[in-house]
């Protein structure tokens, strides 16, 4: 049962602070009594109840100002200066060409620049695609007649305010404000968009009806158009207020028309304000005068928000061009916690995901729909298994990979051939449908639109604890012992033919890994992947220190552990060949799996690479070894300790996992070497077959040479 707390709508459900608040009533699309629930994911009280106060705030912000801001007026500001000295720098030369050709006083240049001046100026204040009629009852002529503009001045204004309209709302136009917006930081929102719209024809509209700088031999007097710009009037910034237009036409001289600012704090940009909904444009003039306040900036004008289609979410939108952007965005935030496999198979995710979108036309993240996520669950069953082994199939479009594994199977059935595997696995599926989750709440997180989703029914149930238990292959050390009278244990042709028997046996990774994976059960990158330094002399006795460094990190916390050498590598030269590795002047314990023209290396991967092809190469192993055949050798370790009745705890302490009860998660520590090395006499010997010999290294090893499998050059190691 959920538990209340001292701190407003915070409530603790087990040991997790959950944000429960009622939605206010000012949202009236909301159900009566609907609430905002989500967890914090938090268990500590004080981290809890600090975010619950900053929702709170939030929340509140919201309720009495709805319309909160979504970026700065400083911001805007820079627009508006910017596009000001451009406008005056081009008027000035446009002034200058007339005064060089003699018509310094020709009227017609300043009623031009007026003409196109108000045109801005209406621009500025109904927005890009509020279409005025300019007849009798229309706001627009109201206004223009207002400030005394002449009647037949008022159709070259409305011709003129029409051809700009259709210009603002072109692609060349929206392409040259959003590089604006760029240079000034302004994230690229619809209503942030609008906004930079108005104050550039604001600034337009100043720039064009300052006139008196650029024309100063006409008496502007002398005409009709021109005497409307008195000199109180020539830099003012005007603010419309729909509501008094038809009090003035009523004759009420109570009405102030002068222009009027109203002061406006600096306003800071929150990625959850961006998620507010923005009102629908008003469709009549009535409309106007409700949804435009008196006093109101420029910058807040209601007429120059755009409204968002019910079909997508409010806010900035994310493009498909910069979904890998924003991979690396959140490949940065987790850097401490991904592995390179997991980042790996994150890109490789929003790289198809991005893929599926574009195949059904979306352009970007506020087109999202639950019908895409379903797509993506779709082309998982339908593209073939092992894709990803395939450079050539890894960069097919979705529509291609489905048709080529459509292909082959049609060429199996026709020749009788078995079928080929087509569908990614249940574990596979859910680790994609997992990882698309993370990053479209990265999306929705960094303040861009993306409707609600649900992965449920289409991500693949988890399998029961019962179902992974027959699931895994835990091999007794009977059925590891054979791997052991191979070549390469105990004696090869030479160093590139360690298939073949021989008198020659090469120490390095082939050779004590697999004995190291079978005595103390470690993962697979975790032993390929150490230093020599990893290797420590303790009071009691050798040790192997499985920590993070710069050639591989660790899975977790609990990775981090210190374990015995065993026995049988101390009789086999271990230690002689990791003081020879040293003294060559290796980092690296085994650096035959390492090449330096890679920029990222997975020894472990290399390992792998290099012993399972030996290993299939034996008539003793001709069918499949085993399913994940390495990590098969952690499974049987466990298996086989459990067996001997060493305790789980202990089991777990050695192989880097946590426990499962309160007593080993809490209040003990690790095991010590001195009991894990009692426990690990438990695993009976296996290598007790192998003869010692001297420490011989592979020759590309001692000679300090690139292996064979890296090439010369980094082309060279795709080449067959």
């Amino acid at each position: 049962m959920a538990t209340r707390h001292d701190t407003s709508n915070l409530e603790r459900r087990g040991h997790t602070f959950y944000w429960r608040a009622r939605v206010p009533t000012r949202f009236r699309k909301v159900p009566p009594q609907a609430r905002l629930s989500f967890s914090l994911r938090l268990s500590d009280h004080h981290k809890a109840a600090y975010m619950a106060r900053r929702l709170n705030t939030l929340l509140a912000d919201l309720t009495v100002r709805p319309t909160a801001a979504m970026t700065t007026k400083n911001q805007l500001d820079q627009l508006f200066r910017a596009e000001i000295e451009r406008m005056t720098a081009h008027l000035d030369d446009i002034a200058f060409a007339v005064r060089r050709s003699g018509g310094v006083d020709d009227v017609r240049e300043m009623e031009a620049d007026i003409e196109v001046g108000w045109a801005y100026r209406l621009i500025q204040l109904f927005g890009t695609t509020r279409a005025l009629s300019f007849e009798a009852d229309c706001s627009g002529k109201s206004m223009l007649l207002r400030h005394s503009i002449p009647e037949p001045h008022v159709a070259t204004i409305a011709e003129t305010f029409r051809a700009e309209q259709a210009e603002a709302r072109s692609p060349v136009f929206d392409r040259a404000v959003r590089q604006q917006m760029a240079d000034v930081g302004l994230a690229d929102t619809l209503a942030n968009r609008e906004r930079a719209k108005m104050e550039l024809y604001r600034a337009k509209a100043d720039a064009l009806l300052n006139v008196a700088e650029r024309w100063p031999m006409i008496d502007r007097k002398q005409n009709a158009l021109v005497a409307t710009t008195l000199p109180e009037e020539e830099r003012a910034s005007l603010v419309f207020e729909a509501d008094s237009a038809a009090k003035a036409e009523s004759g009420d001289s109570s009405v102030d028309t002068n222009v009027r600012v109203q002061p406006e704090p600096e306003l800071s940009v929150t990625e959850d304000a961006e998620k507010i909904a923005l009102p629908v444009e008003p469709t009549s003039d009535d409309e106007v005068a409700e949804a435009v306040p008196p006093t109101v900036h420029p910058i807040e004008t209601r007429a120059a928000e755009r409204p968002v289609p019910d079909a997508a979410p409010a806010g900035r939108v994310l493009h498909l061009d910069a979904f890998e952007a924003s991979y690396e965005a959140l490949a940065l935030n987790n850097r401490d916690n991904w592995t390179t496999a997991t980042a790996s198979d994150v890109r490789m995710l929003v790289r198809m995901f991005r893929d599926i979108l574009e195949e059904n036309g979306v352009s970007h993240s506020g087109q999202i729909g639950q019908q895409h996520v379903a797509a993506l669950r779709q082309h998982l069953n339908l593209i073939p298994t092992r894709y990803g082994q395939s450079s050539r199939l890894r960069i097919m479009k979705p529509a291609a990979l489905r048709a080529f594994a459509a292909d082959e199977i049609a060429r199996a059935e026709r020749r009788g051939d078995a079928l080929p595997k087509v569908g990614l696995s249940a574990s596979t599926i859910r680790k994609h449908l997992g990882n698309l989750d993370t990053f479209l709440n990265h999306v929705r997180a960094s303040g861009y639109a993306v409707a609600d989703w649900s992965l449920k029914s289409l991500r693949p149930r988890k399998p029961k604890a019962g179902a992974l238990r027959l699931a895994q292959v835990k091999p007794s050390p009977d059925q590891v012992r054979p791997i052991f009278d191979l070549p390469i244990f105990t004696g090869c042709r030479d160093a590139s033919s360690r298939h073949v028997p021989g008198d020659a046996v090469f120490h390095g990774g082939v050779y004590y890994l697999p004995m190291l994976f079978a005595y103390l059960g470690a993962r697979r990158n975790e032993f390929a992947g150490l230093e020599t330094n990893d290797v420590l002399d303790t009071l009691h006795g050798p040790a192997i220190h499985i920590r993070a460094n710069v050639h591989r990190n660790i899975k977790n916390a609990q990775s981090d552990r210190l374990l015995p050498v065993p026995p049988e590598l101390l009789r086999l030269g271990f230690l002689d060949y990791v003081e020879t590795i040293r003294k060559v002047g290796y980092r690296q314990l085994f650096p035959e799996l390492f090449s330096p023209l890679l920029t990222t290396n997975d020894p472990g991967d290399r390992f792998y690479k290099d012993f399972i092809p030996i290993v299939k190469a034996s008539p003793h192993f001709s069918s499949e070894l085993w399913k994940r055949s390495i990590h098969a050798l952690r499974h049987g370790f466990s298996d086989t300790m459990k067996q001997a009745g060493v305790d789980t705890a202990i089991i777990s302490d050695i192989a880097g996992r946590l426990g499962e009860s309160e007593t080993a998660l809490r209040y003990t520590n690790v095991a010590g070497l001195p009991l894990i090395k009692k426990q690990l006499e438990k695993y009976p010997v296996i290598t007790g077959h192998l003869e010692a010999s001297p420490v011989r290294l592979l020759p590309w090893v001692e000679n300090e040479e690139l292996p064979p499998w890296a090439g010369k050059k980094p082309g060279d190691r795709f080449r067959k």
